[in-house]
């Protein structure tokens, strides 16, 4: 039995359809998932590392408990004279309770 052009087109219509209704089951394969928990994970690892060596930098420069305070030069202070008041209107009462 030879099967003839209708049964061939129809067989692989079929198969198209199977086939588009399984690729989608593997779309997602985890592998993406994976990837960015891996990114994720070094992101985080990096970030620690960076707050490792700041913590490490601030405790080699900036030591902990009391210091000597060293004195340095100062330049003199500039004394500035006040701003000038707004000019105003003062109304005196003189009010005088006996």
């Amino acid at each position: 039995m030879k099967p003839n052009l209708k049964q061939v087109l129809l067989a692989l219509g079929v198969l198209t359809l199977t086939a588009q209704a399984i690729v989608p089951a593997f779309a997602d394969d985890d592998y993406n998932r994976g990837r960015r928990w891996q990114e994720d994970n070094d992101r985080a690892r990096e970030q620690r590392r960076e707050i490792a060596r700041r913590e490490e930098w601030r405790r080699r420069h900036y030591r902990e408990g009391y210091e000597q305070p060293r004195y340095v030069y100062a330049p003199p202070p500039v004394y500035y004279a006040p701003p000038p008041r707004p000019p105003v209107i003062d109304f005196v009462f003189p009010l005088h309770f006996q």
